[in-house]
């Protein structure tokens, strides 16, 4: 018998992990209601320079987890608009028009921090913010955002979107183990994205890991990053030909499945590759042993290591 078993993980899941469910609805109700808002002012100002909103990140994915207090939206410019890529101009000008569209606001509320315009809800403490899309005009609303100021990205919000439902149609648990695992990252301070923990989950996915016990997936998922190091390419063939992903010297390769010329861990150096090995390594040991532990009371110290002091079983 387990000391910690995958029930006293599932009951982790849920009671401190996950975001509930009314938190998200109302998160959720805050962008909704600011999309209207702009389809509204669009809709009675038909030369406005903001054509539409879309909600994109983790909540939007439905892989956010219950200390989330910031949201991403992207707003989509008209080209003419947008010629220059100057974020120095282009945010000033989206905070003006948000302020605009936004008017029982306090202008203190909306902060320029790039490469966004960060709205701040007093009343939930949420933290929206606003990205710009220029739109190239290719189906899917294919558009650039400067994600990675000053290099502007194309990317594609509904094909993310999709490309995270395919695999959480495949594998039950995919949101489940992607949570538990952005909180070992959080608790951990681990130097990897949300998105790239997504991406090396849907690897694994795709691979077949598909393990339905949770105990079972996390083991997994620490034994691939100790066991390769990170040093597998990461491709997805979704969008376009595998051959298109763009080859880099980075230490860590793991490429965008809309955009082929992105690799979403550039930022991680070799010095950080070594910190999120070690930190996996600790993690299968611990979780291993809290799995095996003579006494519950001990399986509990084990998994703390890994989860944090709210873990308890």
């Amino acid at each position: 018998m387990r000391a910690i078993s995958s029930a006293d993980m599932q009951a982790f899941l849920e009671d401190t992990v996950n975001l509930r469910r009314e938190k998200a609805e109302a998160y959720r109700e805050q962008v909704r209601f600011l999309r209207e808002r702009l389809a509204f002012y669009v809709a009675e100002h038909p030369n406005f320079v903001l054509l539409k909103m879309l909600h994109f990140g983790s909540l939007a994915k439905a892989t956010a987890i219950s200390t989330l207090r910031e949201m991403d939206v992207a707003v989509y410019m008209r080209e003419g608009e947008a010629r220059t890529r100057d974020l120095s101009t282009l945010l000033p000008s989206i905070r003006d028009l948000l302020i605009r569209v936004y008017p029982q606001m306090d202008t203190s509320q909306f902060v320029i921090d790039p490469p966004a315009v960060t709205i701040t809800y007093r009343d939930s403490g949420l933290n929206v913010d606003v990205v710009p899309v220029i739109p190239n005009g290719k189906p899917d609303d294919r558009g650039i955002l400067p994600l990675s100021y000053p290099n502007w990205i194309e990317t594609s919000i509904p094909l993310h979107l999709d490309f995270i439902r395919r695999r959480a149609a495949k594998y039950s648990r995919f949101r489940e183990v992607v949570r538990l695992t952005k909180w070992w990252r959080q608790e951990l301070d681990v130097p990897l994205s949300s998105f790239a923990i997504e991406l090396i989950w849907a690897h694994l996915c795709d691979g077949g890991f598909v393990p339905d016990d949770l105990q079972e997936a996390m083991l997994g998922f620490f034994a691939y990053v100790e066991r390769s190091r990170l040093g597998d390419r990461i491709v997805f063939a979704d969008n376009y030909p595998a051959s298109e992903a763009v080859v880099s010297t980075s230490p860590v390769q793991i490429v965008d499945p809309v955009t082929p010329n992105n690799n979403v861990v550039a930022y991680v150096t070799s010095a950080d590759r070594d910190a999120i090995v070690r930190a996996a390594e600790a993690a299968l040991d611990n979780v291993a042993a809290g799995s095996s532990a003579y006494s519950k009371s001990n399986g509990v110290i084990c998994y703390q290591r890994v989860f944090g002091d709210s873990f308890a079983a």
